[in-house]
């Protein structure tokens, strides 16, 4: 006949006091996993539920200048470590550094802004400046701008880690 066992998942240590790193962050167990709220936790995942949005004008003038606001969220339940917003603007658009937020710095085609952490029910606003040299656009032109968010920790909802925003 066959052999077969069950185990009941009673008969298992909760995952936050099994000496094991269910969640692949290299940290195991109570109190040394911070995705672990007590030893009787049975889950190790390292949460934070980050969210963004982005706000600028409807337009921007010939050889004007175009500023967003990006927000970012975390609705926790941890705090999220080495936050990164990564803004896509429209290669029409030429970064300003000196106008934008100082975390912020252009990195190839994008403009990256470090958040070393965000606590759970923190918000904190970045602003990005471009110029819109005339010489590369075209009256009643759409320009695109995309922005992203991410962190060292799981985010269980990615739906809201995008925006974009459209001139």
């Amino acid at each position: 006949g066959d052999w077969s066992s069950d185990v009941c998942s009673s008969d298992l240590p909760p995952a936050c006091s099994d000496g094991q790193d269910n969640d692949g962050d290299l940290l195991v167990d109570f109190p040394d996993d911070p995705g672990c709220t007590d030893p009787n936790d049975d889950d190790e995942t390292d949460e934070a539920d980050l969210s963004i949005t982005k706000e600028g004008p409807a337009e921007v003038a010939l050889d004007g200048t175009v500023t967003y606001t990006i927000t970012v969220t975390n609705n926790g339940p941890l705090t999220a470590t080495n936050v990164l917003v990564r803004d896509l603007p429209s290669s029409l658009l030429t970064f300003l550094p000196a106008q934008s937020d100082p975390i912020c710095q252009l990195n190839g085609v994008f403009v990256d802004c470090d958040i070393p952490s965000l606590g759970s029910g923190q918000s904190q606003q970045i602003t990005v400046a471009f110029s819109a040299p005339d010489s590369n656009l075209f009256c009643s032109q759409q320009l695109f701008n995309l922005a992203k968010v991410s962190s060292d920790e799981t985010d269980p909802v990615v739906t809201d880690n995008f925006s974009d925003t459209v001139l």
